[in-house]
């Protein structure tokens, strides 16, 4: 699962196929159609969690205690699949739009 963080404003945004922003404004991302590439503008930093890791860790929750934890990372600054730019020269479609 692809997500951004906001360094502004700490907030945290699972990227889906319509363009998200963050509270402060300052960071927002989008899902390609092709549900692989994605694209970050502003403030964004890439994050990526692995589902299974996630869902296992869902589903063996303790009662009380620590949690468990799941696989998690920060992408590179150059990945293939994620391009960064100014969100004001991307073209939002209809289809995109809540």
């Amino acid at each position: 699962m692809k997500l951004i963080f906001c360094p502004k404003c700490y907030d945290v945004l699972r990227l889906i196929p319509r363009m998200r922003f963050c509270d402060c404004k300052q960071s927002s991302g989008i899902v390609e159609k092709d549900g692989l590439n994605s694209k970050m503008f502003g403030e964004a930093v890439p994050l990526w969690f692995s589902n299974e890791s996630f869902i296992e860790a869902l589903y063996s929750r303790p009662t009380i205690g620590m949690g468990n934890r799941f696989d998690a990372f920060i992408i590179a600054y150059s990945c293939p699949t994620i391009n960064s730019g100014n969100v004001d020269n991307y073209k939002i479609s209809n289809d995109e739009n809540p």
